[in-house]
């Protein structure tokens, strides 16, 4: 677990310095990228002394279990607004499917294409995941913006009505 820390300080400082959405797609394609190259090496043919490659295949999908399912997680929560809440019941949803799916293609290896088939959904599926991300960055963005508008419209009205108010009760009051 601890060779597992320097991924997890790097992805956690990156978050505060890189914009949700640049950083879902930096870090889905690199994954994307991983998996293809993984699975072309291992589709060439490895020898049985290569060991490096089995370490990296280990390091990529546990870094992968650890940073995904968080980076979703802190994309809603940057954009916490009324459609983020509602998209978290839809997200874990789509995350267990995505769980499921997956060990059934562990489990169905051999008619996948073997190691190498299986590598190339995980490719496949880190780049939907990252494409879906960029999607509900910029879906939150553009609702957000319109919230913002239309909060701005009735803050205005708001604080119209409420300068009226309070002249009426300083009228009232005597004090000018």
């Amino acid at each position: 677990p601890l060779i597992l820390l320097p991924i997890i300080l790097l992805y956690n400082v990156l978050i505060s310095l890189v914009s949700p959405s640049k950083l879902i797609g930096a870090v889905s394609l690199m994954y994307g990228a991983l998996f293809t190259y993984l699975a072309s090496v291992l589709y060439r043919g490895v020898d049985k002394d290569e060991c490096m490659y089995a370490k990296l295949l280990w390091y990529s999908t546990e870094s992968k279990g650890l940073i995904f399912p968080v980076m979703l997680w802190s994309v809603l929560t940057h954009t916490a607004s009324l459609h983020s809440k509602q998209a978290f019941p839809v997200i874990s949803f789509a995350m267990q499917i995505g769980l499921l799916l997956g060990n059934l293609a562990a489990t169905g290896v051999r008619h996948l294409g073997g190691t190498p088939g299986v590598l190339i959904l995980q490719a496949v599926a880190a780049i939907i995941v990252g494409m879906l991300g960029l999607c509900g960055c910029h879906y939150a963005k553009v609702a957000a913006n319109a919230t913002h508008d239309v909060g701005l419209e009735n803050g205005l009205e708001l604080a119209v009505v409420g300068s009226r108010v309070n002249d009426n009760l300083s009228e009232g009051s005597g004090r000018s």
